[in-house]
């Protein structure tokens, strides 16, 4: 069990689960291991006997009354849902009760009467039923567990102690208003409990819930305990107590906690002296004696170093493992494909070396010496070169059709609003007056015009009025009442479409009628490319990836759709496409719409392509005039491969020697003259499309066959559905879902999409969450520092952004896994797809909290 980032209360009593082996009987003949952070010691946990009471088995024939089933398994902290997809759920559909553990595993209990008939897992993934279970054991799905009986006891105490402190803060003459919101949240707790809800608010009453820790757990095992670096798991295990302590206090002063919350951790110095009296301990340090803070132990001393890097001359590897071979030394290979495998076994067969190896197959990134061992480990990074992350085998799901939403824009009007009428154009909305007429009073809509006109709209025609969209941030000239100037815009509006529509049929059919470059088979540096790529690619990912090369090695002119959901891989097929384009010496365009996703496609190509001779530039807002003139020149010549870039690759001193693909990363995101503007340049091009939203035109001209198209439907293994929540905006609960995810080291989004005001919600959102690294950043703000802002997020160095719309499109950071949508109903249904798909790109639970005035109204 990996105890080192909890993955929230659900996936913390996962935790516990997994400890089920030490607090009860396993019919696993493997011994339990339990990899645990320092922070991990300490935190307070039911005591194995109430874990143990807490955690009922069934087998088939026994009673099982299932209302009474669902009350107790709401006491356990499972939530009740439609369908159990996700740990910490179960579901009831009549007599059959479906139960998703915490550790992922589900249970299914079919009914007849009060006796279990059946017991069997199922998938949560697909719902369906697997092999048999003999019996279950379902452990609690949080570490808070009170039975029923016992809530009212509970209360009583939390409200002894409650009122103790209240009643010093009294004395101590504190704001009313402070008073009022402690009250407030020592009721929302009371109810949460006698209610039978576990939230992350009942945390700073865990001192009075568990008596027990970790240790406990293994105090009766046999157990061994290998410490990593003794003096620095002491140092976190202080850091992360003063931290909390620290984080206790502000919330006191504000009013946002109780004293309780101090002693919901365990003392860091009581358990580790504890833990080193109780457990048998085995440190691994790189410093001897003292230094590592057990004194009088033994010590076995290993000497090693970093294993030789073979990238750039692999040709002397047989050799040097023949001479390992001839001092009895072995060398251990690693090889995570069996296509890795194969190239090393030719080079060394080629070469007579038949002995002296064994392979690995496991992703180890650098390998070591042990000289005195006599044993060589070479890494995946000192054979094959840059680093790659585990590449994972994954099946492929059930073949669930995709069904697209109708895509709707839903947006307020405030006094100030610019809006379209249909007859008489763009005005300025000045809110909502009563009037009498006809002899009767109405509210009307007040838009003034140019030169003070105004216009009175009944409520019951908003139809004809719609909220002013436009590109930029200059204010729209104001029409006139009774003036002609807006029929003739209309008329030119339907002019230009009609043009556009005509001259797009012109160009479709002169790109059908010619004849494109043929690309040659794959090559050697094909496979060498797609090795790289880190991850097990998925069928659907393989499947595209053949369907695209068919087209570029046809003298068919491609234009082809890739519609995936955000996450699933699309980036990936593109770069294949792109490298088989460029290895035979055409140029590649990639066109994004952001910035700061024009540099993240930039760097994660040119890590993939480090070995090869290749050069790739970007061209965007963060690279100097310049060097942009520069690019540009060596782009005319054919020096340049590949260049990514925004809107700027359609401005018409962009020129290419010999183009070959384009490539349109978020089509959503450009204009019809944008998209095909290079097309009518080059109208010989290769073209592939990219989106998880596509437009309705895209979507209709795929499926006429005017534009072929390929689907990715499988996600990711291990990707979880995004929980997501539509809710009122509470400070307190927006405050917890940050803090939850600050717990277990994750990153945070927070989108406020008001650049006047971000720099406000940010000291907001800091003050908040005392300790927490909060940084803001949007469009308007200087290349340079944007750049900086982004940059400093993805490595890590602070823990929320505060942001616009400026993360929409594309960005990967595997890390940040809550998201928090401020005024949601300002977006429309694409753009909330898009920004909840920037979490949940990792193997962890990810949330996306929609956020909405609770004054506001929805409509459906």
């Amino acid at each position: 069990a990996d105890l080192a980032d909890s993955e929230s209360t659900a996936a913390l009593s996962a935790n516990l689960a997994d400890s089920e082996s030490v607090a009860m009987p396993s019919t696993s003949t493997a011994p339990p291991i339990l990899i645990i952070s320092a922070a991990a010691l300490l935190q307070r946990l039911p005591t194995p006997e109430d874990y143990r009471a807490a955690s009922p088995s069934f087998a088939v024939g026994d009673y099982c009354e299932p209302t009474e089933l669902a009350e107790r398994l709401t006491d356990m902290g499972y939530r009740r849902a439609d369908l159990a997809e996700v740990p910490g759920q179960f579901a009831r559909r009549g007599e059959i009760i479906d139960i998703v553990r915490p550790d992922g595993v589900g249970i299914r209990i079919s009914l007849f009467d009060v006796e279990i008939d059946q017991l069997k897992f199922f998938s949560p993934d697909d719902q369906r039923s697997r092999e048999n279970c003999p019996r279950a054991v379902i452990p609690p799905a949080s570490e808070i567990c009170i039975k029923a009986a016992d809530r009212a006891d509970l209360t009583e105490r939390i409200r002894a102690a409650a009122q103790e402190s209240l009643l010093h803060r009294r004395r101590e003459q504190t704001q009313a208003k402070l008073m009022e919101k402690l009250e407030e949240q020592l009721n929302r707790d009371l109810d949460a409990i006698a209610e039978g809800r576990w939230n992350a608010s009942l945390d700073r009453w865990l001192a009075l819930i568990n008596s027990g820790s970790l240790l406990d757990y293994l105090a009766k095992a046999p157990v061994l305990t290998f410490v990593d670096e003794p003096a620095e798991v002491e140092r976190r295990l202080l850091a992360a107590y003063a931290g909390w302590r620290e984080q206790v206090t502000v919330l006191l002063e504000q009013g946002l906690t109780f004293p309780t919350a101090a002693e919901s951790q365990l003392n860091p110095l009581d358990m580790w002296a504890a833990w080193q009296r109780e457990a048998g301990l085995l440190a691994i340090s790189t410093l001897g004696g003292g230094a590592n803070l057990l004194p009088g132990a033994r010590e076995f001393r290993i000497y090693g170093r970093e294993a030789e890097r073979y990238v750039s001359r692999i040709n002397e590897l047989p050799r040097d493992i023949a001479r390992r071979d001839e001092r009895a030394e072995l060398t251990v290979l690693t090889a995570t494909t069996p296509t890795q495998r194969e190239n090393l076994r030719v080079l060394l067969d080629g070469e007579g070396v038949r002995t002296g190896y064994a392979w690995l197959g496991l992703p180890l990134n650098q390998g070591f010496e042990y000289p005195a061992a006599g044993l060589t480990v070479l890494g995946l990074a000192d054979i094959f070169g840059r680093e790659q992350r585990g590449r994972r085998t994954r099946k492929r799901r059930g073949g669930a059709s995709v069904e697209t939403e109708r895509i709707r824009l839903f947006s307020d009007l405030k006094p100030g609003d610019y809006v379209v009428h249909d007859e008489h154009g763009i005005g300025q909305f000045q809110g909502i007056v009563n009037k009498a007429a006809g002899g009767a009073r109405r509210d009307y809509l007040q838009i003034s015009y140019a030169k003070g006109d105004q216009l009175f709209i009944a409520m019951d025609d908003l139809q004809s009025v719609q909220k002013y969209i436009g590109t930029g941030e200059k204010a729209p000239a104001l029409s006139r009442l009774g003036g002609q100037n807006w029929q003739r815009l209309r008329e030119r509006a339907r002019d230009s479409v009609r043009q556009l529509a005509t001259d797009l049929v012109e160009l479709y059919a002169r790109r059908a009628r010619i004849k494109g470059y043929r690309f040659p088979p794959e090559r050697t540096w094909q496979a060498e490319f797609n090795e790289r790529f880190p991850y097990q690619e998925t069928e659907d990912q393989l499947r595209c990836v053949e369907e695209i090369f068919d087209d570029m090695e046809s003298d068919r002119v491609m234009d082809r759709l890739l519609c995936g959901d955000v996450g699933f891989g699309k980036t990936e097929v593109a770069f294949r496409a792109i490298f088989k384009c460029v290895v035979e010496g055409k140029q590649a365009a990639f066109l994004a719409p952001t910035t700061v996703l024009v540099q993240q496609h930039y760097t994660t190509f040119l890590e993939r392509a480090a070995d090869f001779p290749l050069r790739a530039e970007q061209l965007s807002r963060f690279v100097a005039p310049t060097e942009q003139r520069r690019i540009l020149r060596d782009l005319a010549a054919g020096s340049v491969d590949l260049v990514i870039g925004t809107h700027r690759l359609l401005s018409k001193d962009v020129k290419f020697k010999d183009l070959g693909l384009l490539v349109i990363d978020e089509e959503q995101r450009f204009g019809v003259d944008h998209k095909e503007r290079i097309k009518e340049l080059y109208p010989h091009v290769d073209v592939l499309t990219l989106t998880a939203t596509p437009i309705p035109r895209t979507l209709h001209m795929s499926l006429a066959g005017i534009r072929d198209i390929s689907l990715l439907e499988d996600p990711p293994e291990e990707r979880r559905p995004v929980m997501t929540s539509v809710m009122p905006y509470d400070a307190e609960m927006v405050r917890e879902a940050m803090l939850r995810e600050l717990n277990r080291q994750g990153q945070v989004f927070y989108l406020f999409n008001d650049t006047r005001h971000i720099g406000k919600k940010a000291e907001a959102v800091a003050a908040a969450l005392p300790g927490a690294r909060v940084i803001s950043a949007h469009g308007q703000m200087p290349e340079d520092l944007l750049e900086q802002r982004i940059q400093t997020f993805i490595a890590g160095e602070a823990d929320i952004l505060v942001c616009t719309t400026i993360i929409e499109s594309g960005i990967d950071m595997p890390n940040v896994n809550t998201i928090i949508v401020e005024d949601a109903d300002r977006f429309g249904l694409a753009q909330l797809y898009q920004l909840r798909g920037r979490v949940g790109r990792s193997s962890r639970q990810a949330w996306a909290y929609l956020t909405y005035r609770p004054d506001k109204i929805l409509t459906e």
